[in-house]
């Protein structure tokens, strides 16, 4: 799907509606939905430019930015999250990206939580839920993964927890 501001999108799970157009993913989309409800976008975005699309209040959230960095969140309440780093989001009902000067990838994941005891992305949006409310725009709770410059094979012993 492209984007208005230059972008485009890859809808894998869910659907994605920009303009008035829904594009809709092979899954979860087109062939019924799963217990999960689960989006998970491909996002690129020219540098500068910004990116809204509505999250299902109470679903679990993070982003991962690939190439590029963005900062998440309203404006005035936007938290960076660095190139190869992932954020858990604070529940609210729209998630707002704005691209560094070189531009972002970034995959968007959502779904319904699974409520299974001890879930470190349950306890985590749990944790910074308190101070959000019905119709706030999400921002990143914490940096959960950022990645450094290791092969995938050692992604096991990537550091951890940063905050953001």
């Amino acid at each position: 799907m492209q984007l208005a501001n230059g972008g485009d999108a890859r809808v894998i799970a869910g659907a994605l509606t920009q303009h008035g157009t829904t594009v809709r993913g092979p899954i979860n989309g087109r062939a019924g939905e799963l217990s999960t409800d689960p989006t998970y976008l491909d996002i690129r975005l020219p540098a500068g430019a910004e990116f809204s699309a509505p999250l299902t209040a109470g679903h679990n959230a993070f982003l991962y930015t690939y190439e590029g960095s963005a900062e998440i969140g309203a404006d005035g309440a936007a938290k960076r999250l660095p190139h190869r780093s992932a954020g858990v989001l604070s529940d609210g009902d729209i998630v707002r990206v704005k691209a560094d000067d070189a531009g972002v990838r970034f995959l968007l994941l959502a779904a319904k939580p699974l409520r299974e005891p001890g879930g470190a992305i349950r306890a985590v949006r749990d944790e910074h839920a308190r101070g959000n409310r019905a119709g706030a725009s999400p921002t990143i709770a914490r940096a959960v993964w950022p990645l450094p410059k290791k092969s995938a094979a050692k992604l096991g012993e990537a550091d951890r927890g940063a905050e953001v």
